[in-house]
């Protein structure tokens, strides 16, 4: 009997230790057992931008079930080569708003509350390229946002083998100043959603032939360092 206890008892320690260890690594995506794709373990909400060779015209784009995005498989076409994915966040949870960009170069996604580290990769065949830079502006003044201020550029080529898996969390969280008609305030690592003055959030998208790009969000405490890209 007391060896049927202590087998119990053992078992039971070693799943409270799992269930706490797996915590741990969504809370801190950075310091996680990589699962053999490049990214961390951890619960995440993907998201995949699926390259069209031609314009979507079926429906459903607005799903709330939806985790894609339809952007163009070439983008030379539109406006400047490049089309727009407008982000937001709410309380309502991840959300593709508007999942095709390719009628008239613009698609919407929302981030679910809190704070997240980033990851991406390029899947497809080999060669596909995509570069995507992302931008915010804030209200200058009432009814007056500010020009495009720069957050950085990822630029990710599908190479042959094994995918390659890239933190772009950076794209997130804003380092420098924020100039309003009466103020300025200095930021470091701020996440961008959470500036006062936020107005505006997007990424422009250049693909040159990737069939897909995969984006996962894993949540982080309030105050995480990203790296550099």
């Amino acid at each position: 009997m007391k060896k049927v206890i202590a087998i119990v008892l053992a078992v039971t320690l070693v799943l409270t230790l799992g269930i706490g260890s797996g915590m741990a690594l969504a809370d801190k995506p950075e310091k996680a057992i990589n699962q053999g794709n490049g990214f961390p373990s951890g619960k995440h909400y993907e998201l995949g931008l699926i390259g069209r060779p031609n314009v979507y015209t079926g429906g459903g784009t607005n799903n709330s079930n939806r985790h894609t995005i339809f952007i163009p498989l070439d983008t030379s076409g539109y406006v400047d080569g490049k089309v727009k994915l407008y982000m937001q966040q709410s309380a309502d949870g991840f959300l593709v708003v508007d999942g095709d960009a390719t009628v008239d170069g613009e698609a919407t996604f929302q981030i679910g509350p809190g704070y997240y580290a980033v990851f991406a990769r390029a899947l497809g065949k080999p060669g596909g390229n995509i570069d995507f830079t992302a931008w915010f502006t804030y209200w200058y003044d009432v009814g007056d946002p500010s020009d495009a201020v720069w957050l950085g550029n990822v630029n990710l080529t599908r190479e042959k083998g094994k995918p390659q898996t890239k933190e772009i969390s950076k794209l997130f969280y804003y380092t420098g100043d924020v100039t309003t008609v009466s103020d300025t305030t200095s930021y470091t690592n701020k996440w961008v959603f959470d500036i006062p003055e936020f107005y505006q959030y997007w990424w422009d998208i250049t693909n040159n032939n990737l069939k897909r790009l995969e984006v996962r969000f894993y949540p982080v405490p309030e105050g995480y360092v990203p790296p550099e890209l």
